[in-house]
């Protein structure tokens, strides 16, 4: 049983899935993104607990605590197209801007030189 999208197709949930998805379809994407991999994989819940970003995003914020609204997890292959200067702040149902989002790369990443 899948969740489904906004359009009826199911939500991909895992990275095997994102790169399943990704060799089955020759569609051009930047990335595909899953979303709250904490509530499954205890190595993500202990990383988005963690006392360092915990503190470090309090300490940005000017805060004694803060809490988790969602993870998410892009999965990129080499060569995909670029993720342009954005902001993240549209997309996040919060009537404030008080808030931190981190990036954490999981693997090494090529320079540009080297297709990155």
């Amino acid at each position: 049983d899948y969740l489904e999208d906004d359009f009826g197709e199911p939500m991909l949930e895992t990275v095997d899935d994102c790169r399943e998805a990704l060799e089955e379809h020759d569609v051009q994407l930047p990335f595909l993104q899953v979303f709250n991999s904490h509530r499954t994989d205890p190595n993500i819940w202990s990383l988005v607990r963690s006392a360092r970003l915990a503190g470090t995003a309090a300490s940005l914020l000017g805060v004694e605590r803060v809490r988790l609204y969602q993870d998410s997890m892009f999965y990129k292959r080499p060569g995909d197209g670029e993720t342009r200067w954005h902001s993240d702040l549209h997309m996040a149902p919060f009537d404030t801007n008080d808030m931190v989002t981190v990036w954490i790369p999981l693997y090494d990443l090529p320079s540009q030189e080297e297709g990155g």
